[in-house]
């Protein structure tokens, strides 16, 4: 039976590690409690999906393009949501 979809708090601790910290596979598998082939998997997804390229610099430049406003709304969203996974909703 295949497992079942893993939670969103889990992927985004995934990417924190990976690319925040720089872990690697083996290192991220015992700290969010999955098998490093899991953990593989699911970098190469965020990989495929562009996730990867979502750096704070880059939400910042994006929303410079936008306008004044966005930029401001946006250096205030990232300052009062210091967690990753608060940074892709609103």
């Amino acid at each position: 039976m295949p497992a079942g979809r893993m939670a969103k708090r889990r992927v985004s601790e995934i990417l924190r590690y990976r690319f925040e910290d720089g872990l690697g596979h083996k290192a991220i598998s015992y700290r969010v409690g999955a098998a490093p082939s899991t953990v593989r998997e699911t970098l190469r997804l965020a990989g495929t999906a562009g996730l990867a390229d979502w750096t704070i610099e880059r939400i910042g430049r994006e929303a410079s393009a936008i306008g004044p406003d966005a930029a401001l709304l946006c250096q205030k969203i990232l300052a009062d949501r210091p967690h990753p996974e608060q940074w892709f909703r609103t």
